[in-house]
């Protein structure tokens, strides 16, 4: 049959009583909007390669039935030991528009996971995409229900609907959840809802709005459905970015609870989100999956070191003094002994476990061991500072008050490191080197510091990079967990809340450290193009002075837009003040902005043998 260009409609199944159902869904559908409808028949053939078949008997008999309707048909067999795959690039050849799927009673229906077939399919549709719950239904579908909160996919849901509804005496309920006892402005929000949701259709007779309250949009859908319905037609959610990737949490209750088949649509996403989708999915395939003992082990072992028992306390005070002393005697040395013996890294990865999973009462042990272990630390490193007393901070301490976007980067990969090391015991001996990576404890040893010199600009520099370790590193660690196959059950709602909030509370902390370190990282290399300018030019000009050799040259922004540059040398001839005052001229022609030279010469006599 030839086949027309109006749209198509791909319908496939394996059995005849799965076609049988979903035809009542495309042939409405097919018939209002003029389209062709291809029937493909495929078996899943885990052992034998990819091959299109003759179509059986059954299904040209089929085929004719529709074609008697004024449907243009056409019918296509074959097996495949990858269906998803197959329909995929079936759906690409024939230009489909909309792609319907039966999903039977004994495939899986819980959790995230719903099968190798649909599970790709739905989480990156190849077009529109409906998938009904194939049960018993008493006919056609006339009396449908349509629940909508607004989303993305409830005005695909109505167009659908009102096809199998149009013309044959049928009625469509679009149905808004309210809770208990809601007012009269959340009535009108409702109603206005389903009135965006309709779109052009609003008005229509076939479509009739309904509200009612509920504890739940789950409860008041499955006892609305109840009221004589043949049909629930519901678009796939937006409840979570990761945690719902496919259906999202309600329609999969929907689906599983109703008494009465239901049909779930989710548009075909925009190509932006395609192209996150596919790479999230070529990265995840990069990571190994751990076994239900792993994550157990991974998890009690995160659990363990992130506790606030005696030895935590212990231990921190302990690398506290130690960082602290490394700092003051400007010691790398010390310093990183202090970062091996620190047991914060455990407690903040544990944040980021604690986010994923969606464990309130894991997320506050963490968040309180974070906070007991920073407030010690500052208090151990201002008391050890007042014994081992330094009137300057030194260039150990300095080096931890300016952090930067490239700090940033370190701890983000250091998170990522620790948590991988912590799921796989094979590379578990990397944990001390990710520790040193990490540097949670001189940041805070600084801040102490900071606070016994009474110098806030090392206190707020030091603690600004605290932030940063912390965060990125919580972050880090939290999408190698995802990836790693951790998350929050799906049957526990209060998990997933937990989740969601956790990871927008964790994306906007990370936001706005990449915004003010980006804003430092910024004028710091400002800065630095002005002293790398400033030390040509006055090497320039020296270049002629025998004796001379340069020392220093540094430069600071004043408050009225101009620099003020000093500069240090060691020359055994007096430099006169023409010279000076010329080599001024020349820095602010260079520097394009008004310029207060400090010149310091040091004297030097050079005695030979």
């Amino acid at each position: 049959m030839s086949l027309s260009s109006h749209g198509l409609v791909l319908v496939v199944a394996d059995k005849a009583e799965a076609f049988h159902a979903l035809l009542k869904l495309a042939m409405p559908y097919a018939r209002r909007g003029g389209k062709r409808i291809t029937l493909l028949h495929l078996e899943h053939s885990p052992d034998v390669g990819e091959a299109f078949t003759e179509p059986p008997k059954w299904l040209r008999k089929l085929a004719g039935k529709i074609s008697e309707e004024g449907i243009s048909v056409h019918i296509m067999a074959g097996h495949s030991p990858r269906p998803a795959r197959t329909i995929r690039e079936t759906v690409r050849q024939l230009k489909a528009d909309f792609l319907i799927l039966g999903w039977r009673e004994d495939e899986p229906a819980r959790g995230r996971k719903l099968g190798p077939v649909l599970t790709p399919l739905l989480s990156d549709p190849p077009c529109d995409l409906a998938v009904m719950r194939l049960r018993r239904s008493r006919g056609e579908f006339k009396q449908v229900l349509v629940p909508t909160a607004g989303g993305p996919n409830a005005r695909l849901a109505i167009e659908v609907a009102y096809a199998l509804a149009e013309g044959r005496d049928g009625e469509v309920s679009v149905l808004y959840v309210l809770h208990p006892g809601a007012d009269l402005a959340q009535h009108r929000l409702a109603e206005e809802t389903i009135a965006q949701s309709a779109g052009s259709l609003a008005g229509s007779p076939v479509l009739s709005p309904c509200i009612t309250e509920a504890r739940s949009p789950t409860e008041g859908i499955l006892a609305e459905a109840g009221k004589g319905y043949d049909l629930i037609l519901i678009g796939a959610s937006r409840e979570g970015v990761i945690a719902r990737v496919l259906f999202g949490e309600i329609p999969l209750k929907v689906a599983r609870e109703a008494e009465i088949p239901v049909v779930i649509v989710k548009q075909r996403p925009s190509p932006a989100m395609q192209i996150a989708r596919r790479g999230w999915d070529r990265l995840f395939s990069l990571f190994p999956t751990l076994t239900e003992e792993e994550k157990i082990a991974a998890y009690r072992e995160v659990r363990r070191g992130a506790r606030p028992d005696v030895d935590f306390f212990v231990m921190m005070g302990l690398s506290a003094a130690i960082a602290s002393m490394g700092l003051l005697l400007s010691s790398p040395a010390i310093i990183i002994g202090a970062m091996l013996v620190a047991p914060l890294m455990s407690a903040v990865i544990g944040l980021g476990l604690g986010v994923v999973q969606g464990d309130l009462r894991f997320l506050k042990l963490t968040i309180t061991s974070v906070f007991k272990g920073m407030l010690l630390a500052i208090i151990v490193s201002l008391i050890t500072a007042f014994v081992i007393p330094v009137r300057n901070p030194t260039s150990e301490i300095m080096a931890r008050t300016q952090p930067t976007l490239l700090d940033l980067g370190v701890a983000l990969a250091s998170g990522i490191a620790g948590a991988y090391a912590i799921c796989r015991k094979d590379v578990s001996t990397a944990l001390p080197g990710v520790a040193i990576a990490a540097a949670l404890i001189p940041p805070l040893a600084t801040s102490g510091i900071g606070l016994a010199l009474l110098d806030w600009k090392v206190t707020a520099g030091a603690m600004l990079l605290f932030l940063t370790n912390l965060v990125a590193i919580a972050t880090g660690g939290g999408v190698v967990f995802l990836l790693l196959g951790f998350g929050p059950e799906a049957r526990r709602k209060t998990r997933f809340r937990v989740f969601e909030r956790s990871l927008v509370g964790l994306g906007v902390l990370l936001l706005t450290i990449f915004i003010i370190l980006g804003f430092l990282s910024f004028n710091a290399l400002k800065h630095q193009r002005l002293t790398l300018i400033a030390r040509e030019v006055v090497t320039e000009e020296l270049a002629s002075s025998e004796g001379t050799t340069l020392e220093e040259v540094g430069v600071e922004e004043q408050r009225g837009g101009g620099l003020e540059v000093t500069i240090t040398v060691r020359s055994s001839s007096p430099i006169g003040r023409e010279e000076i005052e010329r080599l001024r001229d020349r820095l602010s022609e260079r520097l394009g902005r008004g310029v207060t030279l400090e010149f310091t010469r040091i004297p030097t006599i050079r005695v030979e043998p």
